[in-house]
């Protein structure tokens, strides 16, 4: 057994950020979520991964790890953040191919970086995706931005 405290545990420490991150101002909120996401070394219980007990904690952990990932990026566009932050979108895109919010991001950061066409190259190949494996439609989320994109609406800068 080991007997460590609480705030020893970088897992314990990260769920308390991601709490402390909710309804703060975007830039306190980016402060916040790169001091959670600092604790994140690669995957979580590694040692563990094939025990049955711990499987529901690893994906727990992995999901609330991808939640904090896209936390991030949306304060960070919230901020204004463009170019800078495509080249992480796009590979958290290809890593979470099904994650529809950090596929909006990258959208968003396309747009903002004058890369229209390629925000909407974006939306079509998730709206394919989509209607070719599993026969369904995007979310009104993300239909509505890919409007906005085409329509240029300005609160998107």
């Amino acid at each position: 057994m080991l007997a460590v405290l609480e705030d020893q545990v970088d897992s314990v420490r990260f769920e308390r950020l991601l709490d402390g991150s909710r309804g703060l101002p975007a830039d306190d909120r980016v402060k916040m979520l790169e001091r959670a996401l600092a604790l994140w070394r690669g995957s979580p219980l590694v040692d563990l991964r094939y025990e049955t007990f711990a499987q529901a904690t690893i994906r727990r952990l992995e999901e609330l790890h991808v939640w904090a990932l896209e936390e991030l990026f949306g304060a960070k566009l919230e901020l204004g953040a463009g170019r800078a932050v495509v080249p992480d979108l796009q590979l958290l895109v290809e890593l979470y191919p099904l994650r529809e919010r950090l596929r909006m991001h990258l959208m968003v950061a396309l747009y903002r970086s004058g890369r229209s066409a390629e925000a909407l190259l974006t939306y079509a190949g998730w709206r394919r995706t989509l209607s070719e494996l599993w026969g369904i439609e995007p979310g009104r989320e993300i239909e509505q931005l890919e409007h906005d994109i085409r329509t240029r609406t300005p609160a998107l800068t």
